[in-house]
């Protein structure tokens, strides 16, 4: 658990230093939103490019997306997005506290309690992470199927409620949404 903690803080040290070094880089050579006519909207339209062109674009994206947050707090699409990175980093803690946050001012957010229920998963808080999916679930109903079965596992909580199996025996075979018990 120990060497854990500390690889964490290493991949979060790394990501902080290059982080701050494209910010600083970034007020140096980017002119501000007074002298550009920028929006907050634009500098999410940005960073979903640099995000959607892959790993290496990271830093780059979330920088965008703190810019936007900065401009225009209230965006919760920025706040998601920015979260979701630092959950493909491997962070904890950070997109914990975006996605709190998220969830005080939006809690309908598209994908919010399905992001929290993956990090408390990888955090093994097992309980917290179960009622982010339920609410996944009951916030967004039209997840369905192997997204949510990925998302939940191998239990398929769309077992007939009339089943005489236990709902831990639901499991989908990748090929068909049917338990495996049921046929």
């Amino acid at each position: 658990m120990r060497l854990r903690t500390v690889i964490e803080a290493a991949i979060l040290a790394v990501f902080l230093i290059t982080t701050l070094a494209a910010i600083m880089w970034y007020n140096i050579a980017v002119p501000t939103d007074a002298e550009d006519g920028g929006n907050a909207k634009e500098y999410v339209q940005s960073g979903d490019q640099l995000y959607a062109a892959g790993s290496l674009k990271f830093n780059a994206a979330a920088v965008k997306y703190w810019e936007a947050i900065k401009r225009d707090p209230n965006l919760a699409g920025a706040r998601f997005r920015l979260a979701a990175i630092y959950f493909d980093k491997a962070w904890n803690y950070q997109p914990l506290h975006l996605l709190e946050e998220l969830e005080r001012t939006n809690p309908q957010y598209p994908g919010l309690y399905l992001l929290l229920g993956k990090i408390h998963d990888r955090m093994q808080n097992t309980d917290k992470a179960f009622n982010a999916f339920q609410k996944a679930v009951a916030v967004q109903p039209e997840i369905r199927g192997e997204g949510r079965t990925a998302v939940l596992g191998a239990v398929d909580v769309d077992a007939p409620a009339n089943c005489p199996n236990d709902i831990n025996a639901h499991t989908s075979t990748s090929t068909s949404r049917r338990c495996r018990p049921c046929g």
